[in-house]
């Protein structure tokens, strides 16, 4: 029984003594909205092909200062990317520091890229964030096709109908006859 008690003042005091121990802990949003880490930014629909800018925020809410040690971007699909990051590498405890991302779709349709934050942090000292998009681009109505919905009719669909009522009209007046 004292062995057993002996251990468990044992173990308790370990488990007290790291959690007390000075630790970084990174957290990364995008307009105030914690992503995890292999989580998705969702940059939405971007208006053409024109560059624009994401901020995202890195913030330490460990007890000690946490050392940012690259922020690069890699995979990119449709994309053109250029990643600034931080003006310094170390975010005090319980602080934050930001940087951007500035994107250039290079074709209609969907883009990404994989954004990957170096660092100090214990459990979490490679954080992935996938940047997902769309150029939003729709493609545009031909005005002059037959098939065209544009007034609220489909005027082949009702030339087909019609043709299918005339026929078996005629069908039937065969039979008559016949």
């Amino acid at each position: 029984m004292k062995l057993c008690l002996q251990f468990i003042l044992v173990a308790l005091v370990c488990v007290t003594a790291s959690s007390l121990a000075a630790q970084q802990e990174i957290d990364v949003q995008r307009n105030a909205v914690s992503i995890a880490s292999g989580g998705v930014s969702n940059v939405g629909n971007s208006t053409g092909k024109a560059m624009f800018t994401v901020t995202y925020t890195i913030l330490n809410t460990g007890s000690s200062n946490l050392t940012i040690t690259s922020v690069t971007g890699s995979s990119p699909s449709n994309l053109i990317y250029l990643t600034n990051p931080p003006a310094s590498g170390i975010v005090p405890a319980m602080s934050q520091t930001t940087f951007t991302v500035d994107l250039t779709p290079q074709g209609d349709g969907a883009f990404g890229m994989t954004l990957t934050i170096a660092n100090d942090d214990a459990d979490e000292g490679t954080y992935t964030i996938l940047i997902r998009g769309d150029t939003g681009t729709k493609k545009k109505k031909d005005s002059k096709c037959s098939t065209s919905t544009d007034d609220g009719t489909n005027w082949l669909f009702v030339g087909g109908a019609l043709s299918a009522i005339l026929v078996s009209t005629r069908l039937r007046r065969r039979k008559v006859t016949a």
